[in-house]
């Protein structure tokens, strides 16, 4: 989103997310600002952008939905990580519905399962 003020862009991500299936060419014109908030350097925007994007419920936007997954899966922020954990339900049942494989969904599950063990780790260190 065009604006810089953090309530105005979650008001605008609501509206997104409240009006995408009745109005799915808008919410396609908006994927791109999505994946611009995904490099923004505060990882509310970059959180919002990633749970924003899995909420529109549209089968065209699953691969990138799965890429964003991916990056924020990387992230060095762990409110930013912790963003795909949540959205792979959502993803995995519009993926379910278009009969496509899962094999990118495993890949993540597969990252998500290694930040928590070594998570664990540290934190039993500490």
């Amino acid at each position: 989103m065009a604006s810089q003020s953090l309530e105005v862009k979650k008001l605008v991500y609501l509206y997104l997310l409240h009006y995408a299936e009745k109005r799915p060419n808008e919410a396609l014109l908006s994927i791109n600002c999505f994946q611009k908030d995904l490099g923004d350097p505060n990882p509310l925007v970059r959180a919002w952008a990633l749970r924003t994007m899995a909420g529109i419920r549209l089968h065209v936007i699953a691969p990138l939905v799965l890429v964003a997954m991916g990056k924020c899966a990387r992230d060095p922020s762990v409110y930013v990580r912790k963003c795909p954990a949540s959205a792979l339900p959502k993803v995995h049942d519009l993926r379910l519905e278009e009969h496509t494989s899962a094999i990118e969904e495993v890949h993540l599950i597969d990252l998500f399962l290694h930040g928590y063990f070594c998570f664990r780790v540290i934190h039993h260190l500490l």
